[in-house]
């Protein structure tokens, strides 16, 4: 793996969930997919690594090939629904015997989050276990230099299953798009593992 320096930098990390963030609890719009096509989002990814690589390669195509109406459709098949969803982002259907939203873990992080002062203003009610929330706790801890708080979100209430999650976006996604996304989450989730000695937590998981 090549990590390029300071790729872990507070700030590093703050934008980088930030970026997964965006990606995965907002709904694509036809501005941000112009933005994507020409901001070079991605041009400078922290980590050079042979699956960050095949990530932005994937993205890119993507870019080039699917139109936005392409993007949404799957972020909606994949995140949304409705019905079946192709990779659900809620921590409790991957650690829930019956695969029921705000289960055990759910609430084990709702208590996480109150203990620390993580406060969401949200349009509606909803499990916070969600990956796209996470990813925004993560930013905004990082960005308020409390990684400590940050390390013990991802090793208890993250590693432990978005595992699941990400194989499930990688193998339902129907734009190069998702699945860059998929590779990128991977492959930064296992390097800032190795760099913050994160140990996940074990937990029983049932998703099938």
């Amino acid at each position: 793996m090549v990590i390029i320096m300071n790729s872990f930098d507070k700030d590093i990390c703050a934008s980088v969930f930030g970026i997964f963030h965006g990606l995965i609890f907002k709904m694509p719009t036809s501005n941000g997919y112009q933005e994507y096509q020409q901001s070079g989002l991605f041009k400078y990814w922290p980590l050079n690594d042979v699956d960050s690589i095949k990530g932005i390669q994937l993205i890119n195509g993507s870019l080039e090939n699917d139109n936005y109406n392409a993007l949404l459709a799957d972020y909606r098949y994949l995140l949304v629904g409705p019905g079946t969803k192709g990779a659900y982002p809620w921590g409790s259907v991957y650690t829930d015997r019956d695969n029921l939203l705000f289960g055990k873990t759910t609430s084990l992080l709702e208590q996480f989050y109150k203990l620390n002062g993580v406060e969401f203003e949200l349009d509606k009610n909803q499990p916070l276990d969600h990956v796209g929330l996470i990813f925004g706790a993560l930013s905004l801890l990082f960005a308020n230099n409390r990684a400590n708080v940050a390390k013990e979100l991802l090793g208890v209430h993250l590693l432990p299953w978005v595992g699941c999650f990400i194989s499930e976006l990688k193998k339902n996604s129907k734009t190069g798009f998702y699945q860059g996304v998929a590779e990128l989450m991977d492959a930064y989730l296992k390097a800032i593992s190795i760099d913050m000695d994160i140990k996940p937590g074990k937990v029983a998981l049932y998703y099938q």
